[in-house]
């Protein structure tokens, strides 16, 4: 028999990497409140698909998905978005653009001499 043969890989053999000694990559696991929520959330979207469920409840609803977002959230450890205040960039971009046009233009600064309009009649 040939050797080669037998040491061939099946096509069907999960490739293992030598980082995890073999080992499937672990998953990350949730942590119990974390599943909890979404646990709550399901329900909470059936409630909210249901047809015979009034809009009141519908608007409950809505403010627990909410809510429900904001302790997933808090529990992944994400941190809140910062407001943007767009008068500090405009007040950026301003002094910028002063800068630039202060500034001589390139070619000017490569020795030639600076050219006048023609002068009118």
């Amino acid at each position: 028999m040939d050797q080669s043969a037998s040491l061939a890989i099946p096509p069907n053999a999960k490739q293992i990497s030598p980082a995890t000694n073999g080992q499937p990559k672990p998953q990350r696991k949730r942590s119990k409140a974390f599943q909890q929520a979404v646990d709550i959330q399901k329900m909470l979207l059936a409630d909210a698909l249901n047809p015979e469920t009034p809009a009141r409840d519908r608007a409950l609803v809505a403010s627990a998905w909410e809510k429900l977002e904001e302790r997933k959230r808090i529990l992944r450890m994400k941190p809140k978005p910062k407001d943007v205040v767009a008068s500090e960039f405009v007040a950026e971009r301003k002094a910028r653009r002063s800068a630039i046009r202060a500034s001589k233009p390139a070619f000017l600064d490569e020795g030639q001499p600076e050219v006048s309009p023609p002068d009118s009649p």
